[in-house]
């Protein structure tokens, strides 16, 4: 969207219901509550049953990365976020401090988002984690 590098949410989830609200009036983003959320430093569940959504998998943490390419600073500093709302796509300017981000192994995947299932039908390209998100 008007050339700009950005990351493009399907859907955006929280746990507290309180502060999907507050997310929800101070910016019109659109934070799902997820019923369900269960985490550990192994694992992370969570359901949403409104929409039939369910995500798991297992994840073994690794080395922090180095140095960070051009998209990896893109997608936890200084990003664009897309998100479709009724007839439009809203686009959402981030700018925050750099998170620091790992290289995780993820294990026993299990993603069922129903409503995406035509755009979830592959590997992703990448995975990474930082505690920042």
């Amino acid at each position: 969207m008007n050339n700009k590098t950005g990351l493009y949410f399907l859907s955006i989830e929280g746990v507290i219901n309180l502060s999907c609200k507050i997310a929800r009036f101070i910016s019109d983003i659109t934070y799902m509550e997820f019923q369900q959320v269960e985490r550990s430093y192994t694992y992370y569940r969570s359901s949403n049953t409104n929409f039939e959504d369910e995500l798991y998998f297992e994840f073994k943490v690794d080395k922090q990365i180095g140095t960070k390419t051009k998209i990896d600073n893109l997608s936890t500093e200084i990003y664009a976020i897309f998100q479709d709302y009724d007839m439009y796509i809203n686009q959402y300017e981030i700018h925050h401090l750099s998170w620091l981000v790992e290289y995780v192994e993820i294990n026993n995947l299990k993603c069922n988002y129903p409503r995406f299932s035509k755009f979830i039908d592959n590997e992703s390209d990448k995975i990474q984690y930082s505690t920042g998100v």
